[in-house]
């Protein structure tokens, strides 16, 4: 396929690790391959995995590299334009993330080649399934090379994956059903927001702060700042969201 033609020693091979089992997986199947011993983070401001990715890359020995928006870049665009939605999540993953690696690729690409590697996969999600096809493994992105080595993975190969390797997965999974990576918002469901507040009582008094300032609420339900449940019942609740997770 198109990624073994290009795996040459003049490529750098570098793991896009969010923190969740997607990326976890495609980059220790690379990292086994030989192919890749490096990883980029994207700090976004409304993620909740940073200190999982830094053990992860410790206990494997994979180079670190950690990117950020520029400052309160989330809470700008909500000031302006509203909550992200699913028909905006581009655009804001576009500045929370798509910037940032474009910024550290532009000093890095006078250096060496580089192609990034995605998790991405098109069994995640029916959005997926339309945007990617089967053969969609390499892309070009504002002038960014992107690889997709487990686009075609299904659910079940990813979880037999993990569980071959023993791989330790984000422990936020077990507290909101989903791999925290990025809580913009646009595609949480009802149940994550009383148990953000709950769990994350930091990050979720900033959407809170949000709410109350800017247009519309965190989240496609009722607003973070109303939502009330006892510590309890959050735990009990992240059952509920078992379907997320992959």
């Amino acid at each position: 396929n198109g990624i073994r033609k290009k795996m040459t020693n003049k490529i750098n091979y570098i793991g896009l690790f969010s923190g969740g089992k997607d990326s976890l997986t495609m980059c220790h199947y690379m990292y086994k391959k030989g192919v890749m011993n490096e990883v980029i983070y994207c700090h976004t401001g409304v993620g909740l995995n940073e200190e999982y990715v830094k053990e992860v890359c410790q206990n494997f020995n994979w180079k670190l590299n950690i990117v950020s928006p520029a400052p309160f870049e989330y809470e700008t665009f909500v000031q302006r334009y509203g909550f992200p939605r699913p028909t905006s999540h581009s655009w804001i993953m576009q500045r929370l993330k798509l910037n940032p690696i474009r910024k550290w690729y532009n000093k890095e690409k006078h250096k060496r080649d580089i192609i990034f590697l995605s998790g991405i996969r098109i069994s995640e999600s029916n959005r997926r399934r339309m945007n990617f096809g089967k053969k969609d493994n390499l892309k070009k992105l504002t002038g960014m090379t992107f690889a997709k080595p487990i686009l075609i993975w299904s659910n079940d190969k990813v979880k037999e994956y993990i569980k071959t390797y023993n791989l330790k997965i984000s422990p936020i999974y077990d507290i909101l059903g989903l791999g925290g990576d990025c809580l913009c918002g646009a595609f949480t469901k009802k149940e994550h927001a009383p148990i953000l507040k709950v769990k994350f009582p930091i990050l979720a008094e900033r959407f809170i702060e949000l709410e109350k300032n800017c247009r519309g609420t965190w989240g496609q339900y009722q607003p973070l700042q109303s939502c009330n449940r006892n510590e309890d019942d959050g735990v009990l609740c992240s059952d509920c969201m078992i379907g997320d997770k992959k």
